[in-house]
């Protein structure tokens, strides 16, 4: 019972321990990881929210300059706004699949740089599976997935550990590509 309700606080998740970024929602469940100490800490945030946004902003442009022209990364396409959160940082793989993105996420993390992969697709998560019929399929979410990997972006984050991050990441993506 009580592991019943340590997965549901946390929307149902069972992680992989073998697999770092890979989850399954095993049961639907809910959200109720805030603490009161963690809502007076959120609270006293709003009044930084702006300046934390603009950080963040800044970061964002930096990936975005470096990345633009790029034969096999593409950006999100964010959409044109003013005021976007830039709270993730989200790039396709053109030549990406499941196991190259896996062998680039080792590489990485060897050097010290955490990527993570934001969304799994709901039809891939066990709590969704009563719920989908035999001919349902979702080739542009399971497309998508493959490709997409999350670069790091948070308030704090030093402009040169971005700069290491993309030196990083661009020389682990060529010349010689990775395999499989």
């Amino acid at each position: 019972l009580a592991e019943k309700a340590r997965r549901l606080r946390q929307h149902g998740l069972l992680r992989n321990p073998s697999i770092p970024w890979d989850y399954n929602v095993q049961e639907l469940g809910w959200n109720y990881m805030l603490s009161d100490f963690q809502a007076a800490v959120a609270l006293a945030q709003t009044e930084r929210w702006e300046e934390l946004r603009q950080r963040r902003e800044r970061l964002a442009h930096l990936y975005l300059h470096h990345l633009q022209g790029h034969p096999t990364l593409r950006p999100y396409p964010f959409p044109a706004s003013d005021k976007l959160s830039w709270h993730l940082f989200p790039v396709f793989w053109e030549e990406g699949s499941a196991s190259r993105r896996a062998l680039l996420y080792q590489t990485l993390q060897a050097q010290g740089f955490h990527l993570n992969l934001h969304y799994k697709p709901l039809h891939l998560h066990p709590a969704y599976q009563p719920y989908l019929q035999p001919h349902h399929r979702f080739p542009v979410a399971d497309w998508a997935y493959e490709r997409i990997l999350t670069l790091p972006l948070w308030p704090d984050m030093p402009p040169a550990c971005a700069h290491r991050l993309l030196t990083s990441l661009l020389q682990a993506l060529s010349p010689a590509p990775l395999s499989p």
